[in-house]
């Protein structure tokens, strides 16, 4: 694994999310929006394989994560003092990418911009407002 060649640590968690899904200001501030609950119901846990044999392909079984597990994971693994969780927006395609419909216009001042006004949905961009202007 690479973060032994270069003495990194690794983090692992029950947390499924999904790198699009993430915009951070660079001074601790995160916005997600609600897929992130989504996305952790299930009880399917990590692929195991044992490196040679396709037979032993499997998956490990988990605990789904209540929306306050999943809030923890992104607040404390990734080092973050503000979390905000946003509703996910109707029309996303069903991604729930966060960097669909918002984006850093000047980081580190907690300034950011809607993108596809035309079919996002007004009042997760004001939730997201008021919350980064918090």
């Amino acid at each position: 694994m690479l973060h032994w060649k270069f003495g990194i640590p690794n983090y692992i968690s029950d947390l499924l999310w999904e790198g699009g899904n993430c915009l951070v200001d660079g001074i601790g501030g995160l916005v997600t929006s609600t897929s992130s609950y989504t996305h952790n119901t299930d009880t399917v846990g990590r692929l195991n394989w044992d490196g040679s044999n396709p037979t032993t392909i499997k998956y490990d079984k988990r605990e789904p994560l209540s929306p306050s597990d999943v809030k923890y994971y992104l607040s404390n693994l990734l080092g973050q003092r503000q979390t905000t969780i946003v509703p996910t927006l109707n029309n996303d395609g069903g991604t729930g990418h966060i960097d669909l419909y918002l984006d850093a216009t000047e980081e580190n001042k907690k300034k950011c911009a809607p993108r596809a006004p035309f079919w996002s949905n007004a009042l997760t961009i004001c939730t997201l407002e008021r919350a980064l202007k918090a």
